[in-house]
């Protein structure tokens, strides 16, 4: 059975999970509790060297970044495809899809704006604030108008199906939230949210619906439907 190291609240899990729903594959979770430095343990560097969550097991097949995951989990199972369509769609998804990986998302994460920006640089709360709504806004912004420019009306990005850009996109969307960041300039982007969250399989993925979040968790993709 496939095993994913997980954390409920940590975005590149998020998308797996989402990921592995939407292909009906069962798989094991094993909980990296990022709040108390597991990921940072010897013992879990020896499973995952990069020390970060999450990290996927599937026979022989070992991976630590969620893209190349969601890459692997279409050539070796069956659809629904993550990454589907003509060779100008495919790109598509994944230029989307790396916008939010690799131009908002790390500069969002605790590594950057609490252990460097505020441990190392001396950031104050308010100027780490800052940074993560500038690099998030920045890049919803792109995401957004790329959308615009394209005449094809969809419920999602790229197509009637869900792919790998909208299950990057959620997770951000989530994050956005819970730094207070302001979302009424993304129509496009929240409506891909609200289609998303109505299907079952993404909701069974929410931090929310996660066996192992706290019971006072803040209910933020529970709760919009």
């Amino acid at each position: 059975m496939i095993k994913l190291y997980d954390y409920y609240r940590a975005s590149s899990c998020y998308r797996l999970r989402i990921a592995l729903n939407i292909k009906g594959l069962d798989y094991e979770t094993v909980n990296v509790d990022l709040l108390k430095g597991e990921h940072k343990s010897a013992a879990y560097k020896k499973i995952n060297p990069l020390g970060t969550a999450p990290y996927f097991i599937d026979g022989e097949v070992e991976l630590n970044q969620s893209l190349a995951v969601m890459q692997y989990l279409d050539s070796a199972y069956a659809a629904p495809k993550l990454i589907y369509g003509d060779a100008k769609t495919q790109a598509e998804i994944w230029q989307l899809a790396l916008l939010i990986a690799t131009d908002i998302h790390p500069f969002g994460t605790p590594q950057v704006w609490k252990a460097y920006l505020m441990g190392v640089l001396d950031a104050d709360q308010a100027q780490a604030n800052a940074w993560v709504e500038h690099w998030i806004s920045r890049g919803l912004a792109t995401y957004e108008t790329m959308l615009t420019r394209t005449k094809a009306q969809y419920d999602f990005s790229c197509g009637e199906e869900i792919s790998m850009a909208d299950i990057c996109l959620l997770p951000q969307l989530y994050n956005a939230r819970r730094y207070k960041v302001d979302l009424a300039p993304y129509p496009k982007l929240l409506q891909i949210e609200k289609n998303m969250l109505h299907d079952a399989r993404v909701k069974k993925a929410t931090p929310e619906a996660h066996l192992d979040a706290p019971p006072e968790l803040e209910n933020i993709h529970g709760s919009m439907l």
